[in-house]
C-alpha cells in the first residue's frame, strides 16, 4: 500500500489563509448544513480567527479548533436534516476556554478543563467565549453496547478520575494523531470508547432513563434500513412492516414527531442527493439520479427539491466548484462536515 493510501483523512483550516470577508463564509461552508455559525455583539465575522484542525479515525472524528468567541447553533431544522445521532465530546482546555451551552431547557457552564457529552439529535446553543476546543465524534451504535442502560447522555458533564484519564488521553491524542498508521486506528478508536464508557458509567445512577430500550433500538434500525434503501424505488411504510414484523399503526406512531414516515423518505432522499451532487466531479444526470431515488417525475423531484433547500438542484451544482464547503484532504475526497460525519455511519 502507498504511503498516500495510508494516511489518515485530515483537513486544515486557518482564517489566515483567507480574506476577512470571507472568513465567514469559508468556515460555514465547511459545516454545511450541521450547525450554523454568528458571533456574539461586538464581534464582527473579519475578526474572526480560528485554527481547527480534523482527522477521521476510522468510525470516529478528532478535531481541535481554537478560535475567537463565537456561537454554534444545532438547530431542529438542521437535525431534521442530516438525521445524524452521533455523540459529541466537548473538551475545553486552555486559558479562557469557557463555554455556555443551551441544551433544551438547560443552561450548562463548561470551565476550561471541562468535558461534556452532546447527543447530535437534540438541539443545541454553544457561546464559545475563546480558547481551545477537543471535539471527538462518534457513532451512537459504538458507545451504547458499552453502557449498562440506555440514558439521555445530552448534556452529561464527566467527573471523577476516568474523565480525567480521558481528557489526558484526548489531549496526547491530539499530539500524537498525525504519526498513527490506519492499521493502528482500531485499537486507538477501542481505547477512547472505553475510557469514555468508565467516565459516563459513575453518573448513570444519577440520570433518568431516556426511553424504553426496545423503541430506542426499532427506531435507530428502521431509520439504518431506510438509509440503506433511499435509491430502491419500491421503498415504502408497506415494505418496513414486513421487513420488522411491526404494524402500520406503530410505524406510524414511531415517526410522527418527524413528520411521518413516508415524509421522512422523501427528505432523506432529497439529502442523499443533495450530498452526491455536492460531491460530484462531473455534471450529473438530474433525471436519472431522482429517479433512482423514487421520484416518477422530473418536475415532482424539482419542486421537492427546490421546497426543502430553497434553490434548485441545477443551481446547487452550478455553484458547487465555487462553493467555500470543498476543502481538499490529504489521500482523501474533497472536504464537507457532514459528508465526513455521514462516512462514520459505516
Amino acid at each position: 500500500m502507498s504511503p498516500a493510501a495510508q494516511q489518515i483523512p485530515y483537513v486544515r483550516f486557518d482564517s489566515k489563509d483567507v480574506l476577512p470577508d470571507e472568513r465567514l463564509d469559508y468556515w460555514q461552508g465547511s459545516l454545511s448544513n450541521v450547525c450554523t455559525l454568528s458571533f456574539p455583539g461586538g464581534l464582527t465575522a473579519s475578526e474572526f480567527k480560528a485554527r481547527n484542525e480534523m482527522w477521521m479515525l476510522g468510525d470516529m472524528m478528532l478535531s481541535v479548533r481554537e478560535c475567537s468567541p463565537h456561537i454554534l447553533h444545532r438547530s431542529e431544522r438542521s437535525i431534521k436534516l442530516d438525521q445524524l445521532d452521533h455523540y459529541k465530546i466537548h473538551f475545553r482546555i486552555g486559558n479562557g476556554a469557557n463555554t455556555d451551552m443551551v441544551l433544551g431547557r438547560r443552561l450548562i457552564h463548561v470551565e476550561a478543563g471541562g468535558t461534556v457529552l452532546t447527543h447530535m439529535a437534540q438541539p443545541e446553543l454553544a457561546h464559545v467565549h475563546g480558547g481551545t476546543t477537543i471535539n471527538v465524534i462518534i457513532p451512537r451504535d459504538r458507545l451504547d453496547p458499552l453502557l449498562p442502560r440506555p440514558v439521555d447522555l445530552h448534556g452529561v458533564t464527566l467527573n471523577g478520575p476516568c474523565s480525567v484519564l480521558l481528557a489526558s488521553h484526548l489531549t496526547t491524542l491530539t499530539q500524537t494523531v498525525g504519526g498513527l498508521t490506519r492499521e493502528q486506528l482500531p485499537a486507538v478508536t477501542g481505547a477512547t470508547l472505553q475510557l469514555l464508557a468508565a467516565a459516563v458509567t459513575p453518573t448513570l445512577d444519577t440520570l433518568a432513563l431516556a426511553r424504553p430500550v426496545v423503541e430506542a433500538t426499532l427506531m435507530r434500525q428502521v431509520r439504518h434500513f431506510i438509509e440503506a434503501n433511499l435509491t430502491n424505488p419500491d421503498l415504502t411504510p408497506d415494505v418496513i412492516c414486513k421487513h420488522f414484523k411491526i404494524s402500520r399503526s406503530a410505524l406510524y406512531r414511531m415517526f410522527e414527531p418527524l413528520g411521518g414516515v413516508a415524509g421522512f423518505i422523501k427528505e432523506r432522499r432529497l439529502y442523499n442527493i443533495h450530498t452526491l451532487l455536492t460531491s460530484a466531479q462531473h455534471r450529473p444526470h438530474l433525471h436519472r439520479i431522482a429517479e433512482m431515488h423514487g421520484f416518477k417525475t422530473a418536475a415532482h423531484f424539482s419542486r421537492s427539491f427546490r421546497e426543502q433547500f430553497g434553490y434548485s438542484a441545477r443551481e446547487l451544482f452550478a455553484a458547487a466548484p465555487q462553493r467555500p464547503v470543498h476543502m481538499p484532504i490529504s489521500g482523501g475526497p474533497r472536504y464537507s462536515m457532514d459528508r465526513w460525519l455521514h462516512l462514520l455511519r459505516g
